[in-house]
């Protein structure tokens, strides 16, 4: 009873979580590669007793760590990554080649999984010469091949676009590779990264 009476606090009868794994893609995964400066989802799925419905994704709950920082960064969800950018709890960024020990842990449980980091196949900016008139916009597109077995993607919404040295003569828009000349008076050279 509200006000005054003794009141009924029970939560109900539910099964309390039995363990925890790391999921890369929709399957528990003891170890997986990643390509190299590319962001991969990873998650901490905990495990409730019974059907699989009942399990949950416990990402941005369970505390994250890679054996490697240096090789493989994972996200808390909270603090900015390599690129000042915070990106999802349980995402991956192959830094550079080589192996890494991920490990999530939820109150007594503990999931881990081992992580390969392969260099890209390939990764270019089109077009990869270009003129710009004063005043116009060019648009450029960054292709990337994670490795040789898999399509080229068009990454260039998720690349931060800027030049190699700051330059007046044109201007970068930083999240999607357009860049306006700025004057006509101008012949120089300015290089994408």
């Amino acid at each position: 009873a509200a006000c005054g009476g003794a009141a009924d606090l029970s939560v109900g009868s539910g099964t309390g979580p039995t363990g925890l794994y790391i999921a890369y893609g929709s399957t528990a995964s003891g170890g997986f590669e990643v390509p190299e400066c590319v962001a991969s989802q990873v998650n901490a799925v905990l495990v409730f007793e019974g059907d699989d419905a009942s399990n949950g994704d416990f990402s941005s709950r369970v505390v994250w760590t890679s054996s490697a920082p240096d090789t493989v960064y994972v996200s808390d969800g909270i603090h900015p990554g390599p690129e000042g950018v915070i990106i999802p709890a349980g995402s991956v960024i192959g830094l550079k080649p080589g192996q890494s020990q991920l490990t999530a842990t939820f109150s007594e449980f503990t999931a881990s999984a081992s992580v390969e980091v392969v260099p890209l196949a390939s990764l270019q900016i089109e077009p990869q010469l270009t003129d710009i008139a004063a005043e116009l916009d060019q648009a450029f597109r960054l292709k990337l091949r994670p490795t040789a077995q898999t399509a080229e993607l068009d990454v260039t919404t998720s690349a931060q676009w800027r030049f190699a040295t700051t330059t007046a003569i044109a201007s970068v828009a930083e999240s999607n590779g357009i860049v306006s000349a700025n004057s006509a008076n101008t012949s120089a050279t300015a290089t994408l990264v």
